[in-house]
């Protein structure tokens, strides 16, 4: 019997429904994608990597053809009867086919045999992470007709799944953000400035309010007075004084999670949230200017904010292939960090927005004004 359980636990574990379950969690999607860009990775080192060689090669032999042809026109017919301007007619013809060769071969991205290869394991990971993030700094391209078709097809389904990921862990660490600063920091502010939070739970203000007045009209062991009158949102308690204490929640406070979600988000000051992607690009700059020597401390901040916004000029590129590795996990974190950020002050500006619009008169009332106003709920004695 126990084998059967056993048995059935392992199939029960393996049905699709579970398994798809698994990799649409927030880990099982940065699973997916780090697997994408490893496959990836694999094929275009595969593809352009085994062309680039092919071109180093031929880019060589061109050059010692050079040599041997300039040596046989200076010392073998030299000896003949040979003057400067045959010589050096020659010798132009030699190299214009060279610099037609180099020509093609810079084309292809192989200028010098003494550069180091690009095609490599780490080279092709940071090219496939500038794929189907977007950035596209033009430094490194598929030159063969089998790595430009994977590259678009791995582009299609790429993006997509960059996209969902972004989405997904952008709205985690947003909640994970937004629960540390109400949990941490707003108390905090609240207490050193002696204000109150404005943006509560409807339900949880109800109960403060209902504890209130207890304390204020000696209520004790209220008892509803209608109790089978479970339909009505009045809570009707009885105090000490012989008079009924209504208290009344608001509708709204059955709004579902991520109204509330929402809510806390605009609590989330919008200096905070800018403060926040700023710093970490400059955590970002500064590990850049400690990889790269011939870099500043600007050019690396410079570099992060055009990374990070997608625009990718090319104009800086890391060239330490021993940090690429390391420089594609902390962008694909950095693309994170600024969905977060946009995730939080789009929230921000859409209240704000409906705020100036309520006051215009060109749209209702917003929901949060009937929050601060009420309190959560309305209290009649």
């Amino acid at each position: 019997m126990q084998a059967t359980e056993g048995g059935g636990g392992g199939r029960r574990f393996c049905k699709p429904s579970r398994i798809f379950s698994l990799l649409f969690t927030h880990v099982g999607l940065a699973c997916m994608l780090v697997v994408y860009a490893v496959i990836g990775a694999a094929v275009f080192q595969a593809i352009e990597g085994q062309f680039e060689i092919r071109e180093r090669i031929h880019l060589e032999q061109t050059r010692n053809n050079v040599f041997e042809l300039i040596w046989n026109i200076t010392v073998i017919d030299g000896q003949e009867n040979i003057n400067f301007t045959s010589w050096s007619e020659q010798v132009a013809n030699i190299f214009r086919k060279y610099e037609h060769e180099h020509r093609r071969a810079v084309i292809h991205g192989v200028s010098d045999e003494l550069q180091p290869v690009r095609w490599t394991f780490s080279g092709s990971l940071f090219f496939a992470c500038t794929v189907f993030t977007t950035i596209g700094y033009g430094h490194m391209a598929p030159e063969t007709t089998e790595g430009r078709a994977f590259c678009m097809v791995y582009a299609f389904f790429g993006i997509p799944l960059l996209m969902l990921v972004l989405v997904d862990l952008g709205s985690l660490l947003a909640r994970g953000t937004k629960l540390l600063y109400l949990k941490i920091f707003r108390p905090y502010i609240n207490k050193t400035s002696g204000k109150v939070s404005c943006f509560k739970n409807k339900r949880g203000s109800a109960d403060i309010q209902q504890n209130s007045i207890r304390d204020e009209r000696g209520i004790e062991n209220p008892v509803p007075v209608n109790e089978g009158e479970n339909n009505r949102n009045d809570n009707i308690f009885k105090s000490d004084y012989g008079g009924d204490v209504i208290v009344m929640e608001s509708q709204e406070g059955t709004t579902n999670k991520n109204d509330k979600e929402e809510h806390d988000e605009m609590d989330i000051p919008m200096l905070a949230i800018i403060a926040f992607g700023f710093l970490y690009m400059c955590v970002l700059a500064a590990l850049f200017s400690a990889w790269e020597e011939n870099w500043d401390y600007f050019e690396c901040f410079y570099f992060s904010f055009i990374t990070l916004s997608t625009i990718g000029f090319g104009d800086l590129v890391p060239e330490h292939q021993k940090f690429t590795i390391a420089s594609s996990f902390f962008i694909l974190l950095g693309m994170t960090v600024m969905t977060m950020c946009i995730t939080l002050s789009q929230s921000k500006i859409q209240h704000s927005l409906t705020w100036m619009g309520w006051r215009i008169g060109i749209k209702p009332k917003p929901k949060e004004d009937d929050a601060q106003k009420d309190g959560g709920g309305d209290v009649h004695a």
